[in-house]
């Protein structure tokens, strides 16, 4: 079995709709529960049966050598692919999409698990360094330490979060710069986090925001900040499955600044130009602009 650390470079080398030619090595149950592909890497892939031709007559046998596509992966270390061949592929496939992954289109060729680089003014990244960098919970007994640290009064409010590039989870007082709080450097998530503790004294995650203007993260990387926290030994009953607090980001494509999408009114607030349907932060240089929504919490 792959470490943590190595299944997320994997990720982040990979991109969605990526070709690779796998290998099928098992069909354990033909229209049943799909097939397993060696792909060449150090994980194995598997192909789910609702993308796969029905009957399961029709299915690749073992031993069949044919392209696919790398179609999703997330903390079970092992890649999901998609079948090439319209020959092994579901018959309805396209309805299957338009229900269940209706923004696999605007996914294709966007990396499995996306960096976000500081997009911010730039006045704030020369004083961030390893010495500004947040508290790491790697563990249980990480977290742990960093809470008996805290006082009362500070669990009354978020405190600022970033997820970084090895996807541990660093946490900073609220009014903290999110560069400041990476160290400087990329992300895979940024936001801000509140905890809590249960009546008999287990801490929990009560809100969890992707706010961060300074990296203006997708919707995605709630994917890493989930992870973060299942290595900080938070149980999935005690967080979140979602953002309460959701923030969409796009960059105008007229004027280049920085906007918080409200009410799903794709508008930039500066110029009044439509913005794109698709995250599209990283197509410009950082500290290009005094950033968007100054009203919705820290700049960075």
């Amino acid at each position: 079995m792959i470490t943590d650390t190595e299944w997320l470079r994997i990720r982040r080398e990979l991109r969605h709709g990526q070709l690779l030619t796998g290998t099928v090595v098992r069909v354990p149950r033909p229209g049943a529960i799909g097939i397993f592909v060696d792909v060449g890497l150090a994980v194995g892939g598997f192909v789910d049966m609702a993308l796969l031709s029905q009957p399961g007559a029709r299915w690749p046998l073992e031993g069949t050598v044919t392209p696919f596509e790398v179609w999703a992966a997330d903390d079970r270390k092992q890649l999901r692919l998609k079948p090439v061949d319209p020959a092994y592929l579901s018959d309805d496939f396209d309805a299957f999409v338009a229900e269940h992954r209706p923004g696999r289109p605007d996914e294709i060729g966007t990396p499995l698990v996306r960096t976000y680089r500081y997009v911010g003014p730039a006045d704030l990244v020369a004083g961030a360094g390893a010495a500004t960098a947040g508290h790491a919970v790697a563990s249980r007994a990480d977290f742990g330490e960093w809470a008996a640290g805290r006082a009362r009064a500070e669990w009354d409010e978020p405190y600022t979060y970033v997820v970084g590039t090895d996807g541990l989870l660093r946490l900073a007082p609220r009014r903290s710069e999110h560069v400041a709080c990476a160290g400087g450097g990329s992300v895979l998530a940024a936001g801000e986090i509140a905890f809590g503790r249960t009546g008999d004294g287990r801490p929990t995650v009560t809100e969890v925001s992707n706010l961060s203007t300074g990296y203006c993260p997708d919707l995605s990387s709630w994917q890493q900040i989930a992870e973060a926290l299942d290595r900080a030994g938070f149980e999935r009953r005690d967080r979140p499955d979602a953002f309460t607090h959701a923030v969409v980001f796009r960059r105008c494509t007229h004027c280049r600044e920085r906007n918080v999408v409200r009410e799903g009114h794709f508008v930039c607030a500066i110029c009044g130009a439509g913005l794109p349907a698709g995250w599209n932060l990283d197509d410009a240089d950082p500290g290009t602009g005094p950033g968007a929504g100054a009203d919705d919490g820290p700049a960075a």
